[in-house]
């Protein structure tokens, strides 16, 4: 006996695949990061790359490096930082309990992609103490 379903149910069927396979397909962030006007990357050629919290400022603030770097946020200030991604789930943030004075944090980046961050205790996505991360193959 052969069973047909209804063209509805075929049709769902096939778009909830489409919509598991892009779910899964992994990749980098397909956003392109806008520098603000008179900024650029510099670049970096370590596996390993250190970015400083100093007091209300990320150095290097937009940093390009290559897939696989390791970045370490070091707090070499006075006050509390942390590091949020500026869309979420771009890679995990560093909550201020793990970035005290005195403290480091990594994170590797394994995906092409850009991606901003901003320490909400001092700045946001534009102002402040943000920076941004380009990886690149």
């Amino acid at each position: 006996m052969t069973h047909r379903f209804p063209t509805a149910l075929r049709v769902a069927a096939v778009g909830a695949a489409g919509l598991v396979l892009a779910a899964c397909s992994g990749g980098g962030s397909s956003s392109t990061y806008q520098l603000p006007e008179g900024e650029k990357w510099e670049s970096e050629s370590g596996k390993a790359v250190t970015i400083e919290a100093r007091d209300n400022v990320y150095v290097t603030q937009f940093i390009e490096v290559k897939k696989g770097t390791k970045i370490t946020w070091e707090n070499t200030g006075r006050n509390r930082h942390n590091v949020l991604p500026d869309d979420e789930g771009d890679f995990s943030e560093v909550p201020v309990d793990q970035l005290d004075p005195g403290m480091e944090a990594s994170r590797t980046f394994e995906e092409t992609g850009e991606f901003g961050y901003y320490c909400s205790l001092h700045g946001s996505k534009t102002k402040g103490m943000f920076g941004a991360i380009k990886v690149v193959d």
